[in-house]
């Protein structure tokens, strides 16, 4: 099944170097953690991840053409 995969802050994935949406073939059944799996997203490096526009973890399961977006950790002061 395909999904699209937008990333933001320090995550880079080298399939969209230029951080515009990136789409991916996984296998169906997949969660969102699976996801990062395939990515190689180490899950301490993400901050906020949503689904379709709804914050989601690592348990949600994905579906045809969902829209996934991942976040670096935000800090300031």
């Amino acid at each position: 099944m395909r999904v699209w995969v937008r990333t933001f802050g320090d995550i880079y994935l080298p399939q969209a170097p230029n951080g515009l949406d990136h789409s991916l073939d996984i296998p169906p059944g997949s969660t969102l953690g699976d996801l990062l799996g395939i990515l190689m997203i180490p899950p301490e490096s993400v901050g906020i991840m949503s689904v379709n526009g709804a914050r989601a973890n690592e348990s949600r399961l994905l579906h045809e053409g969902d829209r996934v977006d991942i976040s670096s950790p935000i800090g300031g002061g």
